[in-house]
C-alpha cells in the first residue's frame, strides 16, 4: 500500500480507537462519579509501566526490521513470555500493598486486558512491517467499538466498574482470536507459531531491552503526575485530570497514526542512506505535530469550559487553567513523539535510555514542586517539563553522529 493510504488507514483506526477510549471516560463520567473515573485512571496507571517494560517495544523493533533479521515467531514467543511475567509482576505489586484495597479488583482485571492487548500489538507489528495498516485499523476499530459498548452495557446493568472492565477484557480476547490471528496467517512467512528457543529469543531481547526500559520510563513519567495527584489531592481530582487529559488524545491519535505509518518508510530511507528523504519525512511529522498542538491549546483557551461541560459534567469544568496546561503538555508531547519515531527508525535504541531517565527525573522533580500547591494544573505543567526535556534529548539523539552499534 502507498504511504498516503497507510496513513489514512492508520489515522482512521487510531481515531476510532481513541474515540472509544475517550468513550470509557464518558461512560463512567455520565453514569458514575469522578471517583469512578479516577479508579479507572489508577488501574491503567498502575499496570502501564510493567506492561510497557515487558513489551520491549517489540512492535517498533519488528516494524523497522527492514532486513528481516528475526522471524515473526521469535517476536511472538518473546512477547507472550514477557506478558506472563508482567501479569505476575502486577500480582506481586498488589500483594506488597502497592495500591488501595478498593482498587485491587479493577487493577487485576485491567492487567488481564493488557495481556490481550499486548498479544494484538505483536500482530500489529507484523501488519505494520508489511505496510498493511488497514489490518491494524480494522482490529483497533473492532476492539474499541466492542469494548466501549460492553463496558457501557455492563456498568449500566451492574453499577460495577470492575465488571465492566472484565467485559472489556473479553472483547479484546475475541478480537485476537477472530481477527488478528487469521489475518497474520496470510502475511507471516514460514512458521506462524511462537518460537521458544532461548538461543533465538535472547539476541532479540538484548536488542530490544533498551527500548523496553525507555517505554517503561515513558509510561512512568506519564503516570507520575497521576500517582502524585491521586495521593495528595484524592481520586476525585485525579478523575477530573484524567478526563481533561483524554481530550488531548485527539492530537495524539493523528501524530501516532502518521508516525506508525511512516516508521517502516523512515527505516528504509535510513538503511539506504537516503538522508534527504528521511529528513523530509521527519519535517512532515514535526509540522503536523506543531499544527495539532497549537489547535489544541487555542481550543482549550477559548472554549475550555463549554467543551468540558458538554463532554462530561459541569464539575469537570471548574479548572479551566488546568485544562489549558494539559493541552500545552500535549502539544509539546506531540513534538517529542514525532522525533521519537525518527530516532527509533534509526535503530538508536540505547541512547533513548539516558534521555528518558532525564525526562522522568524532570517530571518527578516538577511534580514535587508543583502538585502540592497547584493540583491538576501543577500535574499538567510537570508533564510539560518532562515533554520539553524529551524534545531536546531526542533531537540531540537524532543529530549526533551514529555510534558503531547504531549504524544502518
Amino acid at each position: 500500500m502507498s504511504l498516503h493510504a497507510n496513513i489514512a488507514w492508520s489515522l482512521a483506526g487510531n481515531a476510532v480507537y481513541a474515540a472509544c477510549q475517550w468513550g470509557w471516560i464518558v461512560v463512567l463520567a455520565k453514569a458514575g462519579t469522578p471517583e469512578d473515573v479516577g479508579l479507572l485512571a489508577l488501574a491503567l496507571a498502575v499496570t502501564a509501566p510493567l506492561f510497557m517494560l515487558a513489551g520491549l517495544q517489540l512492535r517498533a523493533v519488528q516494524a523497522t526490521d527492514a532486513r528481516r533479521r528475526h522471524a515473526f515467531g521469535e517476536y511472538l514467543g518473546l512477547r507472550l513470555a514477557l506478558t506472563v511475567a508482567a501479569c505476575a509482576g502486577v500480582g506481586v505489586f498488589l500483594l506488597a500493598g502497592g495500591a488501595p484495597r478498593e482498587a485491587v479488583p479493577a487493577i487485576l482485571v485491567v492487567a488481564v486486558a493488557r495481556a490481550f492487548e499486548a498479544t494484538s500489538d505483536i500482530y500489529y507489528g507484523l501488519f505494520q512491517q508489511h505496510e498493511r495498516m488497514d489490518a491494524v485499523a480494522v482490529s483497533l476499530a473492532l476492539r474499541g467499538i466492542a469494548s466501549v459498548a460492553v463496558l457501557g452495557a455492563v456498568v449500566a446493568a451492574t453499577g460495577s466498574v470492575t465488571a465492566g472492565l472484565a467485559g472489556l477484557a473479553g472483547t479484546w480476547l475475541a478480537v485476537v482470536l477472530v481477527h488478528d490471528v487469521p489475518r497474520a496467517a496470510r502475511l507471516a512467512s514460514g512458521s506462524r507459531r511462537a518460537i521458544w528457543d532461548p538461543s533465538r529469543l535472547r539476541p532479540l531481547a538484548i536488542l530490544a531491552l533498551p527500548l523496553g526500559g525507555v517505554t517503561a520510563l515513558v509510561s512512568l513519567s506519564a503516570n507520575v503526575p497521576r500517582y502524585v495527584l491521586g495521593r495528595l489531592r484524592g481520586v476525585d481530582e485525579l478523575g477530573c485530570f484524567a478526563a481533561m487529559a483524554s481530550v488531548a488524545l485527539v492530537g495524539s491519535v493523528v501524530i501516532n497514526a502518521a508516525g506508525q505509518a511512516s516508521a517502516p518508510r523512515l527505516a528504509l530511507h535510513h538503511a539506504a542512506g537516503n538522508r534527504r528523504a528521511f529528513r523530509r519525512l521527519v519535517w512532515f511529522l514535526l509540522a503536523l505535530a506543531a499544527l495539532l498542538g497549537a489547535a489544541g491549546i487555542l481550543a482549550a483557551w477559548i472554549y475550555g469550559r463549554p467543551i468540558l461541560t458538554v463532554l462530561y459534567r459541569p464539575e469537570y469544568a471548574t479548572r479551566p487553567a488546568a485544562f489549558v496546561a494539559v493541552m500545552v503538555s500535549g502539544a509539546v508531547l506531540h513534538l517529542a513523539s514525532a522525533l521519537g519515531y525518527a530516532l527509533t527508525a534509526m535503530r538508536r535504541f540505547r541512547i533513548q535510555v539516558p534521555i528518558q531517565i532525564a525526562v522522568t527525573a524532570a517530571v518527578v522533580a516538577s511534580c514535587a514542586a508543583l502538585v502540592p500547591n497547584w493540583g491538576a494544573a501543577g500535574a499538567a505543567w510537570a508533564a510539560t517539563a518532562g515533554a520539553a526535556v524529551s524534545v531536546a534529548g531526542t533531537a540531540w539523539g537524532i543529530l549526533r553522529p551514529a555510534p558503531p552499534e547504531a549504524s544502518p
